[in-house]
């Protein structure tokens, strides 16, 4: 029986971004997602069942921690991480804070990209498995804990 490896949601605003992502990321997921800004991402996310996200920091309309703010008000914990060519350290930080698993800066290594994001998948699938249950908020706390300290140095 093959393992599920999940879906992924990408959300750039830069084409090029998108297609090398997609290209990189593509031994990672069972199905890749694109969506262009963080509306498109909502209209994904409305009809599509998704275990990890990896979104621009800027975009036209709300920003990617914007977009992570409404998932988390809506108690949507799919793993969440920020890209950006901006690493301002309270932008980091308000992203950490929001819920985001990491805060990475362009250009980024891609092996290490890829073993974030296989983590990310593993954890939203978990995630999914587990959400009947009553500590559901804790539950995801305790996980990016286990994978923040088991990916180390990523940034």
């Amino acid at each position: 029986m093959e393992t599920q490896k999940g879906t992924l949601l990408l959300v750039d605003d830069d084409e090029e971004i998108i297609m090398m992502l997609s290209r990189m990321l593509k031994d990672s997921a069972d199905k890749i997602l694109i969506a262009y800004n963080a509306d498109e991402a909502s209209e994904v996310l409305k009809r599509e069942r998704v275990h990890a996200i990896v979104s621009d920091l800027k975009m036209p309309g709300i920003t990617g921690i914007e977009l992570l703010k409404k998932l988390r008000a809506e108690k949507n914990y799919v793993p969440f991480s920020v890209l950006s060519a901006f690493g301002i350290e309270d932008v980091t930080a308000e992203a950490i804070v929001s819920g985001a698993l990491d805060f990475v800066e362009k250009p980024f290594d891609q092996e290490s990209l890829k073993k974030l994001v296989n983590e990310m998948l593993a954890m939203g699938i978990d995630i999914e498995k587990n959400k009947e249950r009553p500590d559901l908020h804790r539950y995801v706390e305790n996980k990016m804990t286990i994978v923040r300290v088991k990916l180390g140095d990523f940034n």
